[in-house]
């Protein structure tokens, strides 16, 4: 080793950081063993102790881990912390690191962003073991690493959760970012957050200044030193990025977050994104708009709750991948957990076309769980260049839409059968409701902002004195059912949804005569902050342009991007949401009228399975329940008469679809408690409800 330690003194010496000592090799991974039994060879990285801007010297070993391993599981001197940090552009500066092995020094190219994550990381005085994708993994493009990548990718989330810790790097310090870290510190340690509720409790520790802004969030100004360095902050790289997902998602209590030498506890950081988004970011600035969506991406890519596949379809959208299959593989241990290792086994991970790879997933899926609820992320109103059928699900590219996770009845738990017929050919079976006739969305304002709104009134009172009967109160009803859909994505507490639509309804009112808006509202306004709540659902129509949709029988929604009168409503069997369908050519051999899907789509009066099982009960309405076991909502029927609200459907004979104790058959998710009850489907539906279902031929 005294040749080695020379040869490192020699290289450390060199006048070049970024070229290799003359007669040094290239680094060259030798091969990983096979996986055995869910037992996985990883390399691990020793980062040897120096002082910053010494020469990065390291070395690779090999170790084993059981798949599910937790920190725990692992012996205390094989343990290892996680990088989660961007790659950056190919084009970005390279650097050159040393790799020591029993016989020789190498050295390994890595790109700039990694070399200054390594030196912020080293420590002086002792070494430190890490594992980093750009170098435990082999990188280059050889058939053996190909090999490796196809079994390494399915266990990305295990090394990241049996990692002691994970380190968030966010990059160098710039930007005011030291001050951001201590603010967000001081808010991330100074309050209890309570998730379901989004209600924030200050803790009796908490600094002067930090219960002094709490108390006066209002004044909490865009111009301000910490305003503005936390909105900075929140526009890094890091969180555009698609695998970053699920190493946070991984990530252990005991992670951090790190920019240039600042640094802060990942708890403390989630805990400090949770109370902005419910306090909210000063609407009086002039990038707000933008402000707001990276605050939403920030909260969306942290969150560590419980994630159906559907949530994480529609959190990879926005991400930021160099490869688009990455879409997939970059949230595979997440989609492992949603879905099941039955599920993801019948996912290739050799890098297919990402056409084919997209509709595989979407196939495999409808055949394993007989749903059809991805068609939500398919459909005309979000092409990419990809192409492909308007079924296949286009993941690249992200798209305006609306959050109806709490609007999700339009045909229960119902069976899909559908049916891939070859040709690029989905057949579906459905229920068509209603036809577009008038389409339109609310025209931009200049400089809207919170003191001056009178143009934006002006402009909502255009559009319903055009489209609506403003003395038919189920029509009105309908429109601000409609209006108020961005209400869930604006995390107003769902105990207060009912009083605000109530107060909404009367804004909506009053701004039929915006000239004199103001007049005698506060005292028919009964839930805090109604009038912001309204003014952000406005600012929410203008700012994506998701249209509001009319039909001939006066029922109100909100269609997908694109959307054409003549669109069809329809509700298709196995899919939570209604649907947009245009009809194209008859098919030239069968004659049957074919389809493209649009998107999905919100319409009162329809969106609770009214097409396929008629109107709910005289006075019953649906309203969102909490499941406390996966802590997400289920839709349950209130009941006026009993004051209760039930799970189970009124409109369908449950006891029917009861099934034997020994009777294998397809059965609801419900609550824990809740009976087990056989799923409806087609013939259920055609015999007891006469449902006008049909065949639809998806193009």
């Amino acid at each position: 080793m005294a040749g080695i330690s020379k040869t490192i003194e020699a290289l450390e010496g060199s006048e070049s950081m970024d070229l290799p000592a003359a007669g040094v090799k290239r680094f060259e991974h030798t091969p990983l063993e096979e996986p055995v039994h869910g037992s996985y060879e990883i390399r691990v990285l020793t980062l040897f102790k120096g002082h910053h801007g010494d020469r990065i010297h390291i070395n690779l070993k090999k170790q084993t881990f059981a798949e599910g391993s937790k920190p725990e599981d692992i012996a205390p001197l094989e343990r290892w912390e996680a990088l989660s940090y961007t790659w950056g552009e190919e084009n970005q500066p390279h650097c050159d690191i040393l790799v020591g092995t029993e016989s020789e020094i190498t050295t390994l190219e890595i790109r700039e962003n990694l070399h200054a994550a390594l030196q912020q990381l080293r420590y002086t005085d002792s070494d430190r073991r890490l594992w980093i994708d750009a170098i435990c993994m082999d990188q280059s493009d050889t058939q053996q690493s190909k090999i490796e990548k196809a079994w390494q990718i399915p266990i990305m989330h295990d090394i990241y959760h049996a990692a002691a810790s994970t380190i968030i790097w966010l990059g160098e310090a710039c930007e005011a970012s030291d001050l951001a870290i201590d603010f967000l510190k001081d808010l991330g340690r100074s309050f209890v957050f309570d998730p379901i509720t989004y209600e924030a409790r200050v803790h009796e520790s908490a600094p002067k200044h930090v219960t002094q802004l709490h108390a006066d969030w209002p004044n909490f100004a865009w111009h301000s030193p910490q305003h503005r360095s936390i909105c900075a902050l929140f526009a890094r790289n890091w969180f555009g990025r698609v695998w970053i997902r699920q190493e946070a998602f991984a990530a252990s209590d005991s992670s951090s977050v790190m920019c240039g030498s600042s640094i802060i506890q990942l708890t403390d950081f989630r805990n400090a994104v949770q109370y902005l988004a419910v306090r909210g970011l000063d609407v009086r600035s002039p990038t707000h708009s933008d402000d707001l969506t990276r605050l939403g991406l920030v909260l969306s890519v942290l969150q560590q709750a419980y994630a159906s596949i559907f949530n994480i379809m529609d959190r990879i959208r926005a991400g930021e991948c160099a490869r688009p299959q990455d879409k997939i593989y970059g949230c595979f241990g997440m989609i492992k957990i949603a879905s099941g290792p039955r599920f993801t086994s019948t996912i290739p991970t050799n890098y297919p076309h990402e056409l084919d790879l997209f509709k595989t997933f979407f196939l495999r899926y409808l055949e394993q769980f007989n749903t059809t609820r991805l068609l939500r992320d398919a459909g005309l109103c979000q092409r990419s260049d990809l192409g492909g059928p308007s079924w296949v699900p286009d993941w690249l590219k992200d798209f305006a839409k609306l959050d109806l996770s709490l609007e999700c009845a339009a045909s229960h738990g119902m069976r899909a059968e559908a049916e891939f017929m070859g040709s690029g050919i989905l057949r579906v079976k459905g229920c068509f409701a209603a036809e577009i006739t008038e389409v339109e969305c609310l025209r931009h304002v200049r400089e809207l902002s919170s003191d001056n709104f009178n143009e934006a009134y002006a402009e909502l009172s255009r559009l319903m004195r055009k489209h609506l009967d403003v003395g038919d109160e189920d029509q009105m009803q309908g429109f601000v059912r409609a209006l108020t859909c961005p209400l869930n994505a604006l995390r107003v507490p769902l105990e207060r949804l009912h009083g605000k639509r109530r107060d909404i309804y009367e804004l909506a009112k009053a701004a039929m005569h915006p000239e004199r808006f103001q007049h005698g509202l506060a005292s028919r306004l009964k839930e805090p902050g109604s009038l912001n709540d309204f003014q952000s659902c406005i600012r929410f129509f203008m700012q994506y342009q998701l249209p509001f949709v009319f039909t001939e029988n006066g029922k109100v929604g909100i269609g997908a991007d694109g959307t054409q009168s003549g669109d069809l409503v329809v509700a298709l069997l196995g899919s939570t949401n209604l649907s947009l369908l245009r009809p194209t050519e008859r098919d030239l051999v069968s004659g049957e009228q074919h389809h493209q899907l649009v998107g999905f789509c919100f319409m009162h009066g329809y969106n609770w399975g009214e097409a396929l099982l008629g109107p709910l009960p005289e006075g019953a309405t649906a309203v969102p329940r909490l499941n406390p076991e996966r802590g997400v909502y289920n839709p349950h029927y209130f009941d006026p008469s009993t004051g209760q609200a039930n799970f189970w459907d009124p409109r369908i004979d449950w006891e029917q679809l009861t099934p034997r104790s020994d009777e294998p058959a397809w059965t609801i998710n419900a609550p824990p408690g809740e009976p087990r009850r056989k799923v409806p489907d087609s013939e259920y539906f055609l015999s007891q409800h006469n449902a006008k279902l049909v065949d639809i031929y998806l193009e």
